[in-house]
């Protein structure tokens, strides 16, 4: 018995030496086999701390903090102001045409008619109500700088022995504009006392002014029609005036652009509308109109418009009628309007314009001052350059002498 436990020791020895070596082996093969993370533990991230990682930053967290990080730029600039239109209304008066209702509001005429729905220009009612689109660009909130005070017109009072010569070279001006800005029609009859207006720098003046003293209620529209004059003259004539601050009591430079009302002239005498002929000179400078308008548009790009015998009877009635009768306007006193003028004459013609102009200048430089100041002028510059336009009538009248009346007839035909 002890024989046989001993002969099979051996074997169990054996038996427990194979399975260490298996155990071992599997023990070490478990270790090479990284353990799976359990499902319930989120991974972790570095906390980022204002862009920068609260851990050491490896290459890519650098990377990727250079792609979150903003690229350093300069200053962006302000955004663009974008114009502001304010709707205002208007109401039509008497004698007035689409053409001094857009120059006063500074529009175009085509604007005017297009917003309130007009197809006629010669239509306008009096009472009726226009739509005025005003822009207004507004300014950023700045400090604004201290206005320049406005100049007060300066007198001088003429001493004994005083020229106009040497009054213009004292106050650095010249005897023309100081006898325009005065309507001084002789330098012989300057007398001791008279009160004499200084024109302000740099002001050339092509009719005589007046100096008008604003009351309440007063603007720069109401002046220009006051007188005769325009706004664009108005300011020219007040370098620095301020359109908007007027002051109850400010005296005003106000250039006079239509010529003065004839004593012996009668609104209710039967209106003109057979012109007599014009003299000789008075026919070269309607040519003269015609050929400077011509050269005025070519210069624009425009084409030339033709001469029409038609419609140069139609301005020279109306030229004619507004100096017999004392008055200067689009509309005749009992309201015939350009269109009425069209229908009276039998003369037909699909769009139609007129422009109108007045000045003192000598005879051989009133066309060239009439062209210069019609260009400069919005709703009179339309007329002159209307790409719709292609027949022209002009028509000239002096009276009293020296006192040049120009009316334009335009028209498609």
């Amino acid at each position: 018995m002890k024989n046989s436990l001993l002969s099979n020791l051996w074997k169990i020895v054996l038996v427990l030496g194979l399975i260490s070596v298996v155990v071992i082996i599997w023990s070490r093969n478990t270790d090479t086999i990284p353990p799976d993370p359990a499902p319930s533990e989120p991974v972790q991230e570095p906390e980022i701390v204002g862009g920068l990682s609260s851990a050491t930053p490896t290459a890519t967290q650098l990377v990727l903090e250079q792609r979150l990080l903003p690229t350093p730029s300069s200053t962006p600039p302000p955004p663009t102001v974008t114009p502001t239109p304010i709707l205002v209304h208007h109401v039509v008066e008497q004698g007035e045409i689409p053409l001094l209702i857009a120059e006063e509001y500074g529009i175009s005429v085509d604007t005017l008619l297009e917003i309130n729905g007009i197809s006629d220009p010669t239509r306008l009612q009096i009472g009726q109500e226009l739509v005025i689109p005003i822009t207004v660009t507004p300014t950023p909130a700045v400090p604004s700088p201290t206005p320049t005070p406005t100049p007060e017109p300066v007198y001088h009072i003429v001493q004994a022995g005083e020229t106009l010569g040497a009054i213009a070279e004292a106050y650095n001006t010249n005897v023309a504009a100081l006898t325009l800005a005065n309507d001084i029609t002789d330098p012989q009859t300057l007398r001791v006392g008279q009160e004499l207006l200084i024109p302000p720098d740099g002001v050339s003046f092509d009719a005589p002014t007046i100096v008008h003293e604003i009351e309440s209620g007063d603007t720069f529209g109401h002046l220009a029609f006051l007188y005769g004059s325009t706004i664009e003259d108005i300011l020219a004539a007040n370098p620095g005036l301020e359109p908007t601050a007027l002051r109850v009591g400010q005296r005003v430079i106000v250039p006079i652009t239509s010529p003065p009302v004839n004593p012996s002239a009668n609104p209710q005498l039967p209106q003109i509308t057979a012109p007599k002929a014009p003299a000789s000179n008075l026919i070269v400078l309607q040519q003269q109109m015609i050929d400077m308008t011509n050269a005025q548009r070519q210069a624009n790009g425009m084409p030339a418009l033709q001469a029409d015998e038609e419609l140069a009877r139609i301005a020279l009635a109306h030229a004619q009628d507004m100096v017999k009768r004392g008055y200067f306007a689009h509309i005749t006193p009992e309201g015939v309007d350009l269109r009425g003028r069209f229908e009276q004459q039998g003369v037909e013609a699909n769009w139609i314009g007129e422009n109108i102009q007045f000045n003192t200048q000598p005879e051989d430089k009133t066309v060239s001052a009439a062209v210069e100041w019609l260009m400069n002028s919005a709703p009179h510059r339309a007329n002159m350059l209307h790409e719709r336009f292609n027949h022209i009538g002009v028509g000239v009248a002096e009276e009293p002498p020296g006192w040049y009346t120009f009316v334009l007839v335009f028209a498609e035909r």
